[in-house]
């Protein structure tokens, strides 16, 4: 089992989901990226990567209190898994959160905290 931690802007309000066998909360996550141009000596945006971050449990109610454009950062557990699309198998990655931390901008400083515990989830993913 592989882990990652992404950080970046969430894109959406989560969004809560019901099936049969459990409630959980999606995030829309945008990871900005730059690069330094040595041409012209100033750092340039790339175009965001997005990902789908699944909380289940208590950590899922946490993330119901982010709203679009908060700043995270999120430890993730990555889950492969292969699906069927119009006849075909596709392989795809789930990333089930286990930690989020909203980040606060104050005074051009990151800083950790601000309406969003620290909270860290050891709970089994229900597939």
């Amino acid at each position: 089992m592989s882990f990652t931690r992404l950080e970046g802007n969430v894109g959406n309000d989560p969004e809560t989901k019901t099936t049969e066998k459990s409630t959980f909360t999606l995030l829309s996550i945008a990871e900005n990226k730059s690069k330094f141009n040595k041409e012209s000596n100033l750092w340039e945006k790339l175009d965001p990567e997005w990902f789908t971050v699944i909380c289940f449990g208590k950590l899922g109610e946490k993330a119901k209190l982010l709203k679009k454009g908060d700043t995270v950062s999120i430890d993730a557990r990555l889950s492969p898994i292969t699906k069927e699309i119009n006849g075909k198998k596709i392989k795809t990655i789930n990333l089930s959160a286990r930690k989020i931390q909203k980040i606060v901008h104050i005074n051009g400083s990151s800083q950790i905290g601000d309406g969003l515990p620290d909270f860290f989830s050891d709970e089994e993913i229900p597939f």
